[in-house]
């Protein structure tokens, strides 16, 4: 594994001070900004992209993130205050909000290029891009990676990929979906690979799934992917390295 990839995550921990201000200051957001909304919100059917952008600024998203990303540097502990606070307010928006906060742009930190991670974390954190991450398949069962059939074959200086996901959250409203693939079929989870996927690429198709329990706050999705042509360069780390 290469020097890049041995620090996962390198953000401090907050005093007891400063988590306590954060948590009154998540509170006070909470209670002005989603409690009052949530009727408001549901009833629209619409994703809340502007309220992610508030919670962005207001450094929701940043708290394991070095400042050089935008983050504060804060912590996990913080993380889990922020995703308590949210899910107090309303659980959906905490759920999803981990996209936002950590799955995403922890795998792009911790795995991508300078590139990549320059041209995704801080917009992740800040709110102004959205992320999702796909890997969940029809008929996965429990063996999600092993039993994968969405495949990634290379074609010159691309891949393409075709196969399809169910139940991805927020993927109708995201801008990049961390795609995982088998570039190898005969390798089960040792073959496969994670692409970084702009959701305006031909081929790639998201199509709601209308769950009551999940609320509109929460969006899932299935996905299809017709021959999606990819450039090389959008692989998160190395190939075979999605487990």
């Amino acid at each position: 594994m290469s020097e890049a990839h041995t620090n996962l995550n390198e953000a401090s921990v907050a005093s007891a001070e400063e988590l306590a201000a954060l948590r009154s200051l998540l509170q006070k957001f909470c209670a002005e900004n989603i409690r009052p909304r949530v009727r408001e919100l549901e009833d629209a059917g619409e994703f809340p992209r502007e309220l992610y952008k508030e919670l962005g600024e207001l450094g929701a998203f940043g708290c394991i993130f070095p400042e050089e990303f935008g983050g504060s540097n804060m912590g996990f502990e913080a993380l889990a205050l922020v995703a308590e606070e949210l899910a107090y307010a309303y659980p959906p928006v905490s759920a999803s909000m981990n996209l936002q906060a950590a799955t995403v742009p922890l795998m792009i930190k911790n795995w991508g290029r300078p590139e990549q991670i320059n041209k995704y974390v801080s917009g992740l954190i800040s709110g102004t891009v959205l992320g999702s991450s796909a890997l969940t398949e029809p008929d996965g069962g429990t063996d999600l990676m092993g039993a994968m059939r969405t495949t990634a074959k290379r074609d010159g200086a691309d891949y393409i990929i075709n196969g399809s996901k169910m139940w991805i959250t927020n993927a109708n409203v995201a801008d990049v979906v961390i795609v995982y693939c088998k570039t190898d079929t005969e390798a089960k989870h040792k073959g496969v690979s994670a692409f970084l996927v702009d959701t305006t690429t031909p081929g790639f198709e998201a199509n709601r799934v209308k769950c009551r329990v999940l609320g509109n706050l929460m969006p899932t999705n299935g996905l299809t992917f017709t021959d999606m042509r990819v450039p090389a360069d959008c692989m998160l780390g190395n190939e075979g390295e999605g487990f």
